[in-house]
């Protein structure tokens, strides 16, 4: 932590170049994750909505995992439960009406009915945790888990009844 009194600006420096290193490796790594995504999607004939669903998701859903399990295990659970809130908040606010903004997004039928369905089952169980115990336990946490396991065996099985009906 920088002490504004010291004299001595080093530890601002570098502070500061370790946050601009950081975050042109996150500029980096999203345009890695993304046409990775892409090329992956490509060349197991799979969706390109699939794997954005699973694999990107999960890999642009990391660093909240790995702040949230440390605040988590230093005994700071609300800075956890924040960041993780006001991550998807800012994902779904800001990330979606910025992109929007720069071009039409076009959300297909499976998608609108699938992943909305499923956003409101998590809603529900969140809500409902939350109202019956006031926080989270390992079964709550084993829960999220369970449902979205099955949302990402949904996300593959799913398609491909609709394909042979």
């Amino acid at each position: 932590m920088f002490d504004w009194e010291s004299k001595d600006t080093s530890e601002l420096i570098k502070s500061v170049a370790l946050f601009g290193l950081g975050a042109v490796l996150i500029v980096v790594g999203s345009r890695l994750l993304v046409v990775s995504g892409q090329s992956l999607a490509t060349a197991i004939g799979v969706p390109s909505i699939i794997i954005g669903l699973s694999v990107v998701a999960v890999g642009t859903s990391l660093p909240e995992l790995v702040s949230g399990v440390s605040a988590a295990r230093k005994g700071v659970p609300d800075l956890s439960l924040g960041n993780i809130i006001g991550a998807n908040v800012l994902n779904l606010y800001l990330i979606v009406g910025l992109s929007g903004t720069i071009n039409p997004l076009t959300l297909d039928l499976f998608t609108q009915v699938y992943s909305y369905g499923w956003l409101t089952v998590f809603f529900v169980a969140l809500i409902a945790m939350v109202v019956r115990a006031g926080q989270f336990h390992r079964r709550g946490g084993l829960l999220l888990l369970g449902l979205y396991v099955a949302y990402v065996a949904g996300l593959v099985v799913v398609p491909s009844i609709g394909a042979r009906l």
